[in-house]
């Protein structure tokens, strides 16, 4: 048995994963297995995600609701994880989120029980754990369900985010327990009127976050972004 399970939920992008294996194995010092939920659109993709999976040794699951929603690949995720794996930690992560140094993400963990970025949702002020960096031990969780949908609010504007259900496991008192993590920004190319998602990437502690390797947003030159994102990558 493993100390430490993660479900990553890949989407399209062969390289992502297979890169995330490597970092993982390389970087956190933990006692771990990956699990590979694969959402992707792209059966061709799926296809090359399935290979990776099978040359690495890395349980592969393909997720087919025919709409690719991230929310129903997370749900089957944590079902798999609360309730067919006995590792005393686990955790979720976006296919784009790397260690980026040596980490043990068990000792992080257990400073409040879970780690995570925590997200608000600002009609209703509650907040959330963001589903792409998320870990916990199975005593802080305690048997309470994982719910990734999002809040439902009165308009559809004021619906929450991927995993915004999660609040009830939150106050902002838990929150701020949790083991402190640096964050920020890293430019990879000019800045642009797209934002992030267009010309940097986000730091979280030990870890880099590519933010939209899917494709998510429409920026400029989309092909010659990822292949500063695959350089950055290769370099860790």
């Amino acid at each position: 048995m493993s100390d430490l399970t993660i479900a990553t939920i890949a989407f399209n992008k062969p390289w992502a994963i297979s890169e995330q294996i490597r970092l993982f194995s390389k970087y956190v010092s933990d006692d771990h297995k990956i699990l590979v939920f694969d959402n992707s659109s792209e059966s061709g993709a799926a296809s090359m995600i399935e290979r990776i999976c099978a040359i690495e040794g890395v349980k592969y699951t393909r997720i087919i609701t025919g709409k690719h929603f991230h929310h129903e690949a997370l749900n089957m995720a944590a079902i798999i994880l609360t309730e067919h794996e006995s590792s005393p930690y686990i955790g979720f992560v976006d296919h784009d989120v790397f260690p980026a140094t040596d980490v043990s993400l068990t000792e992080q963990i257990a400073h409040a029980g879970f780690l995570t970025v925590g997200q608000r949702h600002n009609p209703t002020g509650k907040v959330y754990a963001w589903p792409g960096f998320f870990f916990m031990s199975r005593s802080w969780l305690a048997g309470r369900n994982l719910n990734f949908n999002g809040i439902k609010g009165h308009m559809r504007a004021d619906d929450g985010d991927t995993g915004s259900m999660n609040h009830h496991l939150f106050t902002e008192d838990t929150i701020r327990e949790m083991y402190p993590l640096t964050h920020g920004y890293e430019n990879i190319r000019e800045h642009d009127d797209y934002g992030i998602q267009s010309f940097g990437i986000e730091r979280i502690g030990d870890f880099i976050h590519l933010t939209n390797t899917s494709g998510w947003m429409d920026v400029p030159d989309a092909e010659g972004r990822e292949r500063l994102l695959r350089e950055r990558v290769r370099e860790l």
